[in-house]
């Protein structure tokens, strides 16, 4: 039964691609089948493992398309991008005018996960890279995984965006998916040369550390800053790379969790409200595919 894991965060810019990738990799580095899904309209993780957003589109082979009920999800998944890389559940602008189709229709956010039941079995982990924010494709995303994980800088308001994904969290979980539940804290791009980070991120381990698992930060180097989207990742190209390093160790930890029903206190939502004041800072959519 394959462990699917949503990474979110409500703001953009925080390393969430980044961390889907090199964590996919990491993964498959132990040994494990692992599918990777592009649920962001800007489709920068499908760019990242070698894809071209345009041709896939082209071809009816995108996670829009799996929406939409044209195209199958195990037809739209692409294998072949590398020998030994992850699978790609790709994405493209037409998630767009899914989002709308959605909204449309105020269908339930379970059609993902009823189409990934199919390929339950093709996987050891499915990965989704979400886009910011509460959209009804992210929404999908969420109710297909039992868990996520928070990929935040840091920096106020990416720490702050980790409360209201939480209150998402349990909206979805009480409504939909009740075994939703937040895996953990990937706190990324860490200049440890930055006493403010330093700070940030002994507050965000005093803060969650008792009801959520925080992952140990991943370093900011040439490698890994920002945004950059290349075709290679750190964890595939150098372990001597401290970000690999990094992702590698939270694969292992990861699959340590496997299973576990405890890697979130059930008084998070009280701790979270008690830390608060202390902070100081479908079928229309085929007739235009």
């Amino acid at each position: 039964m394959a462990r699917v894991i949503a990474v979110a965060n409500h703001k953009g810019g925080v390393g969430k691609t980044t961390t889907v990738h090199n964590l996919g990799a990491a993964l498959v580095k132990r040994g494990h089948r692992v599918l990777l899904i592009d649920a962001d309209a800007q489709a920068n993780l499908t760019t990242a493992l070698g894809a071209r957003p345009w041709e896939l589109s082209r071809e009816k082979r995108t996670l829009a398309h799996v929406l939409a009920g044209v195209t199958s999800v195990d037809e739209a998944i692409v294998s072949d991008l590398s020998r030994r890389g992850p699978a790609l559940l790709g994405a493209s602008g037409a998630l767009v005018v899914v989002e709308e189709v959605l909204v449309t229709k105020d269908a339930p956010p379970t059609r993902l996960g009823r189409f990934l039941a199919a390929i339950d079995g093709d996987y050891d982990y499915v990965l989704i890279d979400c886009a910011p924010g509460v959209s009804r494709v992210t929404r999908n995303a969420m109710c297909a995984a039992s868990r996520v994980l928070v990929a935040t800088t840091l920096e106020a308001r990416s720490i702050a965006g980790i409360e209201s994904l939480n209150a998402t969290v349990q909206d979805l979980a009480q409504r939909y998916r009740p075994d939703l539940r937040l895996l953990g804290i990937v706190p990324t791009i860490h200049d440890r040369r930055q006493s403010s980070q330093n700070t940030r991120l002994a507050e965000l381990e005093r803060r969650f550390g008792r009801s959520l698992t925080v992952f140990s930060p991943i370093p900011r180097t040439a490698r890994m800053s920002g945004e950059a989207i290349s075709a290679r990742c750190a964890v595939e190209t150098s372990h001597c790379n401290p970000g690999a390093r990094a992702y590698l160790e939270i694969a292992r930890r990861i699959d340590t969790l496997q299973g576990s029903n405890t890697s979130v206190h059930p008084d998070f939502a009280a701790e979270v409200a008690s830390a608060r004041h202390e902070e100081d800072e479908p079928e229309a959519f085929a007739a235009t595919a």
